[in-house]
């Protein structure tokens, strides 16, 4: 009954990190898609003109994909200047230090790749763009 009260404070506080570490990429993707998905939609008349001029798609691609990539560059360097506080989280970690750099590497790894799906869907969606429709509109 002892050891299990002893351990009942250290599994809450897994748990609920681990619940965190699952939300956390989940609504920086989100958070990312919406912005990136709101620019292309703003931005859809112009991509019809660059289409119009000449523009290819994978010029189109390059240019919205390179959006959430400057985006996910700035989130990703700000992440890492905040591990400043992670020797305050050293009593909370298990079987790992709180700067090991295989995690970093595989944090980092894994938000790239979940802002790079994020980008994908806007920028495939912003070489459907009639140049029709946009030079009509002008």
């Amino acid at each position: 009954m002892l050891v299990k009260q002893s351990l009942t404070q250290p599994q809450l506080y897994l748990t609920l990190f681990s619940l965190f570490a699952l939300l956390a990429p989940l609504l920086a993707g989100i958070g990312l898609y919406g912005l990136i998905a709101y620019s292309v939609a703003q931005r859809t008349r112009e991509f019809g003109i660059r289409f119009a001029l000449g523009a290819q798609v994978g010029d189109l691609l390059r240019l919205v994909l390179g959006q959430g990539a400057r985006l996910t560059a700035i989130g990703l360097v700000s992440g890492l200047l905040a591990t400043a506080v992670a020797r305050l989280m050293q009593t909370l970690l298990f079987r790992t230090t709180a700067y090991d750099p295989m995690v970093f590497g595989g944090v980092i790894f894994v938000l790239a790749l979940i802002a790079l799906l994020a980008a994908l869907t806007p920028a495939l969606r912003a070489t459907k763009a009639d140049p029709v429709a946009a030079l009509r509109a002008e």
